[in-house]
């Protein structure tokens, strides 16, 4: 856990970095706690604190739903106030990378045989590229993949941009000149697992 967690404690830099990326809309309680993987209780709690520091305001309105399957409905919903004290809110919280290479590693152990670990985006403090994290692989679990990565975007407090690749897919693609791979190749990146001697902008 980083120092400003141990700060602000874990479930309030939580909320406050979702917030923060998410300025435009209101959203409600019970969605929100679900997105972040925190108790109800423990949200309303922060909620509440940060109502009363005026940094938060809740009003009957079309909230955006957590699944893009749902529809927007009308009900109470929270939205933070935009004010000055918001940009250097921001800088202040995210001014370091979530987590450390070694904190993905030992996060992604086990999800079979990764050949290309790439983290760009959040992970480098850079908005250029196009993609967070770039995984390609052999015997890779998808579906535990996507469990960590929901875990890990619950902390960080956004979603992150992700791609899966078979070793051969991704080989393929290669060949292609795909457009997509070739973006995330140009853009500002690392590489934490590089077994097929991939080159590209390091950055």
């Amino acid at each position: 856990m980083d120092v400003i967690a141990k700060l602000l404690g874990p479930v309030r830099l939580k909320v406050l970095r979702f917030f923060l990326q998410h300025e435009e809309g209101a959203f409600e309680d019970k969605d929100i706690a679900k997105r972040l993987k925190i108790s109800l209780p423990a949200l309303r709690k922060e909620l509440k604190f940060l109502l009363t520091l005026g940094l938060l305001k809740v009003k009957m309105s079309l909230v955006v739903p957590t699944s893009t399957r749902s529809k927007r409905r009308k009900c109470k919903g929270w939205y933070i106030v935009k004010q000055p004290v918001l940009g250097p809110l921001r800088r202040f919280l995210f001014n370091t990378v979530p987590f450390r290479h070694d904190e993905v590693l030992s996060r992604l152990k086990g999800v079979g045989k990764i050949k290309l670990l790439i983290l760009a985006g959040v992970f480098i403090q850079n908005d250029e590229s196009p993609i967070d994290i770039l995984i390609a692989g052999d015997s890779l679990r998808r579906a535990s993949i996507e469990t960590i990565l929901r875990s890990m975007e619950a902390e960080i407090g956004r979603e992150l941009n992700y791609a899966v690749f078979d070793t051969d897919d991704f080989l393929y693609r290669m060949e292609a000149f795909d457009k997509f791979i070739r973006e995330v190749l140009e853009s500002p990146h690392q590489k934490v697992i590089n077994r097929i001697s991939l080159k590209g902008r390091e950055g």
